[in-house]
């Protein structure tokens, strides 16, 4: 991680006030827990922040606001950049996290299951660059991600995935908007 604590906290203080007030700092009996908890609760925050203004940004896309959504596009993708670099800064890196603990950015990984994280022995498609089956308690593939793309970038799609009957969101390298897909 090439980020500093002073940019973190900058960032952070750049943060708007509606995911401050939801996290308010530990002032008092300071433990490090304390501090990793408000940290993952600030992480937790921000991705969830960041998937609502890419809603959002859709809805005034969709309205014919061009550069509205732009603004929100970057909004969200600064608030997945913070949220990354906390979850470095506390080595809470977002592989590592079960689908099913809650909002979290994933890293892609080719013809994995997207809830239990186990090896998927289904094939990916030819022309695919990467899968995801989101799968329900049974097996049952509720929903499934394709993307086509070029093969060199696997480490720079992620997926965004709320909970298992939330829609799957896709990110590029720059945070971009890839797509959204809804549960089937």
């Amino acid at each position: 991680m090439n980020t500093t604590a002073q940019d973190l906290a900058a960032q952070y203080a750049a943060l708007p006030e509606s995911i401050k007030a939801q996290c308010p700092r530990p002032i008092t009996d300071v433990t490090p827990e304390r501090v990793r908890t408000w940290l993952v609760d600030v992480r937790t925050a921000c991705l969830s922040a960041a998937a609502s203004t890419v809603d959002l940004a859709l809805k005034v896309a969709r309205d014919g606001d061009p550069q509205g959504a732009e603004s929100l596009r970057t909004e969200a993708t600064e608030l997945l950049s913070f949220a990354t670099q906390v979850g470095d800064l506390i080595g809470y890196a977002p592989r590592h996290t079960p689908y099913d603990l809650g909002t979290r950015l994933e890293p892609l990984v080719w013809v994995r299951d997207g809830i239990t994280g186990q090896e998927n022995p289904r094939p990916s498609e030819q022309d695919d660059y990467g899968r995801v089956d989101f799968d329900d308690e049974e097996g049952g593939t509720i929903a499934t991600v394709h993307i086509e793309s070029d093969p060199q970038a696997a480490e720079h799609v992620y997926v965004m995935k709320i909970d298992a009957n939330a829609p799957v969101i896709i990110h590029g390298p720059g945070g971009e908007y890839i797509g959204t897909i809804q549960p089937m």
